[in-house]
């Protein structure tokens, strides 16, 4: 697919069910392509990736509702937990990690931009998790993103051997699409951009 096709098609889609759309080997070797491939500041390659499937992504979302379940009302509980079997029901996740430890160090070893590393971390995680995203996208899954960290991370950190320098960011579910999302809606184009000639 063309890349303005893919940033077209790339919405929030929920509707996903527990297919899978191509061979994992195949999904294992783009996804791997993705991450050597996107840019880190310094080229620091402080993000990390894990990819959740069949036992490990129900895991994931197990993991999330009962955790959820011990913090918020049962009244509120009510809509909180059919949402996170929504994500359940998906084919995958993938957990989007930085690394503490390699963003402290090059504060230290550029500490002439020391005041920056935090704020280009964050963009190297929105870097990364876009290109997944759009990844996701061509090979033909529904994807959507998600922000249950930091009450899921020592969860996951355990059952995934993550290392403890490693901060849970985000995490993408995927699946076979059920349901394409509504029509988009678009500020005129004008409000936000300016050209100068």
């Amino acid at each position: 697919m063309e890349y303005s096709e893919l940033l077209i098609k790339r919405r929030s889609s929920y509707m996903l069910k527990k297919e899978k759309v191509v061979d994992d080997e195949i999904l294992i070797d783009k996804i791997s392509k993705v991450i050597l491939n996107t840019p880190t500041a310094f080229n620091s390659m402080a993000t990390h990736i894990v990819i959740g499937l069949g036992e490990n992504h129900n895991f994931i979302w197990d993991t999330t509702k009962e955790t959820l379940k011990k913090i918020v009302s049962p009244e509120a509980f009510k809509k909180t937990g059919p949402k996170i079997d929504v994500f359940k029901n998906a084919y995958g996740t993938v957990l989007i990690y930085k690394d503490i430890e390699d963003i402290e160090g090059l504060k230290k070893a550029v500490p002439s931009f020391a005041n920056r590393q935090d704020n280009w971390a964050e963009q190297n995680i929105g870097i990364l998790a876009y290109a997944i995203w759009l990844e996701l996208v061509d090979l033909g899954y529904g994807v959507n993103m998600q922000h249950y960290d930091p009450l899921i991370d020592a969860d996951l950190a355990q059952k995934f051997a993550i290392p403890a320098a490693w901060k849970l960011e985000a995490q993408i579910v995927f699946g076979k699409e059920v349901i394409k999302p509504d029509k988009k809606e678009f500020k005129p184009i004008e409000e936000r951009l300016k050209v100068f000639r």
